[in-house]
């Protein structure tokens, strides 16, 4: 009986496509960072120099256990 309803069925829908939500993030950090401090942290923004800030496009993961 379920064998004849898997049939009649058809072969499961394809996985969908990953999403880069890695990506995604960074870039609206990137491009709303001054009004995401102006938002929650209004006082920090007034100290900062909007053109002295620059993402960076390498990461770096510490080792917290070595110091590194």
């Amino acid at each position: 009986m379920f064998d004849s309803l898997k049939a009649m069925q058809g072969p499961p829908p394809a996985p969908a496509p990953a999403v880069d939500h890695d990506r995604f993030f960074k870039e609206l950090i990137t491009t709303f960072f001054v009004e995401f401090l102006l938002l929650f942290f209004p006082k920090l923004a007034e100290t900062l120099d909007r053109d002295s800030i620059e993402f960076l496009s390498q990461e770096h993961f510490s080792n917290l256990l070595e110091g590194d």
